[in-house]
């Protein structure tokens, strides 16, 4: 006969209490407004329910982000529409000192575009993270400017930082200056005054660039510039100064090179520096290994050695944009506008793009360079070392972290491996870090 006790009507079954839920009949339809959600009693736990459009409900559990992931929020959110497998990688278009830069094809589009992979631990051992958080809201504040590379995602995964923006299909100043030796006149002429609109742009923004060189001024298919990499660009109210030292050496203004407070001077010192050197063919001040030694060459220097086929207008503008004193250097779009050395060029017109700087054939043996230097994918592997398996991008390394409460989580050290703490007092984490961001 079986055991009897255990049995019981199906109307029992259907009534029975359930230890972890309550019964609530299902409306018969539902209303198309937020879903309806029911609270836990005080015995059942803190734990929502939540009712979906089928009715059935779910648990959702509150679960805390990984403090790796938590602190480049919301610049580097995890949930974008698209994804790294939304591209195919094309090519390697260059290397930062925690960076690669990548020319990809959208799957479906077919349009291209260039990632920045940034590697979340070089990022967080050189104490860099607020850096990279105003990196990207630098570049999506920024907008469509003409001469500015426009930033389209900015994304996160476990390891790694992402920000896809165009890709522009030209070359760079520096390129443009090794097959030149030199520029000529009327060239160095718009690309001055493109730089100094798009430096003006950068400074009523409030933005401090702190790295032009020639090779972060891009030029597209039609031969104008286009401004990139904003890694050391920095966000400063009107009339507020900072004094990390970073930057370029050869390009570093001397009130950088010395830890003083400086602003939007050192920019145009850098517009300078690129000016000479486009129409010279050598930078003014001889390029050494350290910023202290860069400093004595800059101070003990009595004068700029200027080459005799130079023009008076020309020689004229470049000292007055490599004025060692912040206060007596040239540096608003609109002197330079009525300098001698503009005369004749039209500032309108050149934002307009009405000029094209360089010739088609030079355009055309630019790019042909620019092509043959990138390192395309997939690409042939040597024989001995096929066998060797890739390296993984190891998220543990070697640093100093402090969190915000002081309490010690053990599911963050779980996550970081041998990293301890993160400073997330909210302060700037800009890096005095020379030797890292500073290139000979």
């Amino acid at each position: 006969m079986g055991n009897t006790h255990g049995r019981r009507s199906s109307q029992q079954r259907k009534h029975r209490k359930r230890p972890h839920s309550i019964a609530v009949n299902k409306p018969e339809s539902w209303p198309s407004s937020k879903p309806s959600e029911m609270s836990r009693d005080s015995r059942q736990g803190s734990l929502r329910r939540r009712y979906s459009e089928s009715g059935n409900y779910s648990y959702k559990t509150p679960w805390p982000l990984p403090l790796s992931e938590a602190v480049f929020l919301p610049e580097y959110d995890s949930k974008q529409p698209v994804k790294i497998s939304d591209f195919e990688i094309l090519a390697t278009v260059g290397k930062g000192a925690f960076a690669h830069v990548l020319q990809v094809k959208n799957k479906q589009t077919e349009q291209l575009f260039a990632i920045k992979i940034l590697n979340k631990a070089e990022i967080i051992k050189e104490n860099a993270v607020q850096q990279c958080k105003d990196e990207a809201n630098i570049q999506v504040k920024l907008g469509n400017f003409p001469f500015v590379v426009r930033t389209w995602y900015t994304w996160q995964t476990k390891h790694n930082l992402f920000i896809v923006s165009d890709f522009v299909d030209g070359s760079d100043l520096y390129t443009l200056l090794r097959q030149e030796k030199r520029l000529n006149d009327t060239t160095v002429k718009i690309y001055s005054a493109e730089l100094a609109i798009t430096l003006d742009y950068l400074h009523k923004s409030g933005i401090l660039y702190r790295d032009l060189k020639l090779e972060n001024i891009l030029i597209d298919e039609e031969g104008h510039i286009k401004l990139v990499d904003f890694g050391l660009a920095k966000l400063v109210k009107p009339r507020e100064r900072t004094g990390t030292i970073c930057g370029t050496l050869q390009y570093m203004a001397p009130e950088i090179l010395n830890g003083k407070p400086y602003s939007r001077e050192v920019d145009w010192w850098s517009l300078g520096v690129v000016m000479y050197t486009l129409l010279v063919g050598k930078n003014p001040y001889p390029a050494k290994q350290e910023h202290c030694s860069q400093l004595s060459v800059v101070e003990d220097a009595v004068e700029i050695d200027f080459p005799s086929d130079l023009s008076d207008d020309a020689v004229s503008i470049i000292t007055q944009l490599l004025q060692k004193d912040p206060s007596l250097r040239l540096s608003n779009v609109d002197s330079l506008k009525t300098h001698r050395y503009f005369e004749g060029l039209s500032f309108e017109v050149v934002l307009q793009k009405e000029k094209s700087p360089i010739t088609q054939e030079t355009l055309k043996s630019l790019r042909r360079r620019s092509i043959a230097s990138r390192m395309k994918f997939p690409r042939k592997v040597d024989g001995h070392r096929r066998d060797k398996k890739p390296r993984p991008l190891s998220w543990a390394s070697p640093g100093s972290f402090t969190v915000q409460d002081k309490t010690h989580m053990d599911w963050l050290v779980a996550d970081l491996g041998s990293l301890d703490a993160l400073n997330l007092n909210g302060k700037s984490q800009e890096a005095r870090r020379t030797e890292c961001l500073v290139s000979p």
